[in-house]
């Protein structure tokens, strides 16, 4: 699509069309003639979305000469499931979180529990941290497949941390894993 030339001194709610689209000035900027308003918005969802700044949404689409702006959304910030896991099953409910912090007073068997139906991508994040006296590993289900087919060699000293990412797209049939982290 080429660049839209708008008129340089517009004036209030002048409507200039290119490319099959009509563009309103409003006064400060060009906004889509066609496109929804910040009222149609938060009537549609029943409530008003904010900004990064904290800041409601205000207005439609702008454009700045013939860039669109487009608004910042807070960062992605997830609920920590923190724990302690001995010799007994211990489930990862991905429905509950996608972090674990785990300190392992056992040698545990891990499982997974509610993955999503196929198609849908779903990871998550494990802090294994040993416990005292250390020494401690880990029994994987037979669905994780792991890089060159072995799982990680965890740390042995207390307090040491690993760090392990899951990730299913199968609906849970497969989980891919990674050692992502070493003998922190």
């Amino acid at each position: 699509m080429p660049a839209l030339d708008f008129p340089s001194s517009p004036t209030l709610n002048q409507v200039y069309t290119a490319n099959g689209k009509s563009w309103r000035w409003n006064g400060t900027s060009w906004v889509a003639n066609n496109s929804l308003s910040n009222t149609d918005v938060t009537t549609a969802l029943g409530y008003t979305p904010v900004n990064k700044g904290g800041d409601t949404m205000s207005g439609n689409l702008q454009f700045a000469g013939n860039k669109a702006q487009r608004p910042q959304v807070e960062a992605l910030r997830e609920t920590v499931v923190v724990s302690s896991i001995g010799t007994a099953t211990y489930t990862f409910d991905l429905t509950a979180s996608n972090v674990w912090d785990l300190t392992m007073t056992g040698n545990p068997t891990l499982a997974f529990s509610n993955p999503p139906a196929a198609g849908i991508l779903q990871s998550i994040t494990v802090l294994l941290r040993q416990g005292t006296p250390g020494n401690r590993t880990v029994t994987y289900p037979g669905s994780v497949k792991w890089t060159d087919g072995n799982a990680p060699v965890l740390a042995t000293a207390t307090d040491k941390v690993d760090v392990l990412t899951f990730f299913t797209v199968d609906g849970g049939a497969t989980y891919y894993g990674a050692h992502a982290l070493a003998n922190l």
